[in-house]
């Protein structure tokens, strides 16, 4: 093992150099101008978009360097950031305020002291215990290095048919971005539902789109086990003992929180997946150490708690909290009210606040209201219908949740209530909302204030 030397000066430490760790370098930097940042990442990129990986791989964005916004070089020269790429910090040493890094390509340890750390190590994907998964074809799709290694097996070995494990954001990307490929897909979902804790309403105007656009969708069916030859999948067992041929296999059932270099160094972590619990000022129970991004929680409005809730706009944001307290300043996350859309096929989705599920299981009284509308007045070409449901407080109507989905405008919408939820208004308020209107967007009682009106009477008659 190697000791560095001290530094020269204040030493902001930062292991993991992606959405939160580049956001709190350059946070830091921009207030700081005299301290020295080191990043260290281990695999050979920062600062790039992963929610592009399903674009990437069906083709619409052509290179994986389409997807880097900013490389090593760029962070030295511009911002006199040092970034290690393959340097993995091994573990870290609280009472020394050092971290042990080893460098991926010599096998070299070397201790770098710090003054301030963040951990921003982010989530993996979650690989269940599954016989057969060291099958070759068989992929997660987590990292930009996961996209690059499916990207190229497309290439060369050109699958007919792959399965799908899992029917969340990620499953159901991915499998517009196989059949835009002239790959057959099947997807499938563990339970009776898919997208997790989404409504049943919103589900069903989802599995019909993966259906129209010829995905097969088998619910309430678990991968027992993969069967190979030459090395390579062939087929997927189900626990019914059906089979089914594959050439390629996607396992997409979540992520877990890269967080044990944290919990090994005495951080306190929470109970449910070990994600690196912290404050509001994204500081962690161990003085000096930060964390942020999607290895640790973050405060929920709404449930005025931390939860875990891995986005890259949440990532970036309590980066940029982190980097700004690391320097000197004084920031606080204000908090997520947990907002995030995507599309499938012709489909966009989005929802905001808690689905009526979860509202259910955190034993909230509630009332729910489900409109269905067009997006555009009826005399103007293209109108098509979209869904939206909404979720409030029984007693008060205030607002706690929204889910949507259409062919178009949907992401406008669930930003409007995403506004009003932090907002902290009722169903009538929002129904009083000014929106614009022009017949190519909109009708003239927009959806959003449909549904408003709609969830308004729905509680004026429960008083």
């Amino acid at each position: 093992m190697v000791l560095k030397s001290e530094p020269s000066g204040e030493r902001i430490v930062i292991i993991g150099g992606v959405a939160a760790g580049m956001s709190a370098a350059s946070k830091a930097r921009r207030l700081r101008p005299d301290i020295e940042i080191f990043v260290f990442e281990k695999s050979g990129y920062v600062s790039y978009g992963s929610c592009g990986l399903p674009y990437y791989i069906s083709g619409m964005v052509k290179s994986p360097d389409d997807l880097v916004v900013y490389d090593a070089r760029f962070f030295k020269e511009k911002r006199n950031i040092d970034v290690f790429l393959f340097h993995e910090a091994t573990a870290i040493h609280p009472d020394k305020h050092s971290v042990l890094v080893k460098d991926l390509k010599t096998g070299e340890e070397s201790e770098y002291s710090y003054d301030k750390l963040l951990i921003s190590t982010g989530a993996r994907a979650f690989v269940p215990p599954i016989k057969g998964i060291d099958l070759e074809g068989i992929f997660t799709m987590r990292l930009l290095p996961d996209g690059i290694k499916a990207k190229e097996f497309i290439r060369q070995r050109a699958p007919r048919k792959a399965v799908i494990v899992g029917a969340g954001y990620i499953g159901i990307e991915m499998a517009e971005a196989f059949s835009k490929l002239g790959i057959e897909v099947t997807m499938l979902a563990r339970r009776n539902s898919i997208l997790g804790t989404m409504d049943d309403e919103i589900c069903k105007v989802v599995e019909d789109e993966l259906k129209k656009n010829g995905v097969t969708l088998l619910k309430s069916a678990q991968a027992g086990e993969f069967t190979g030859e030459n090395g390579y999948v062939r087929r997927v067992i189900l626990r019914t003992g059906e089979s089914i041929d594959v050439d390629m296999v996607l396992v997409a059932t979540g992520v877990r929180p890269n967080s044990e270099i944290a919990k090994e160094a005495g951080i306190k972590t929470e109970n449910h997946r070990n994600a690196i619990m912290v404050n509001q000022q994204m500081e962690t129970n161990v003085p000096g150490i930060y964390a942020a991004g999607d290895c640790a929680v973050a405060y929920n409005r709404l449930l005025e708690r931390p939860v875990y809730a891995p986005l890259g706009t949440t990532a970036n944001k309590t980066g940029r909290v982190a980097g700004t307290n690391m320097a000197g300043g004084a920031a606080s996350f204000q908090g997520i009210v947990g907002t995030s859309t995507f599309k499938v096929f012709d489909l966009q989705v989005a929802r905001t606040g808690l689905t009526e599920k979860e509202t259910v299981r955190e034993g909230l009284d509630h009332i729910s209201s489900m409109i269905e509308s067009v997006t555009r007045a009826h005399y103007y070409p293209g109108a098509s219908r979209i869904w939206i449901k909404l979720i409030a407080e029984k007693s008060t109507g205030r607002l706690l949740g929204a889910e949507a989905a259409g062919k178009e405008g949907v992401p406008k919408r669930i930003d409007i209530i995403a506004t009003a939820i932090t907002a902290g208004m009722t169903g009538g308020e929002m129904a009083s909302l000014d929106l614009s209107y022009a017949p190519p967007f909109s009708t003239v009682w927009d959806p959003v204030l449909v549904a408003a009106n709609d969830l308004k009477k729905k509680v004026e008659k429960t008083e």
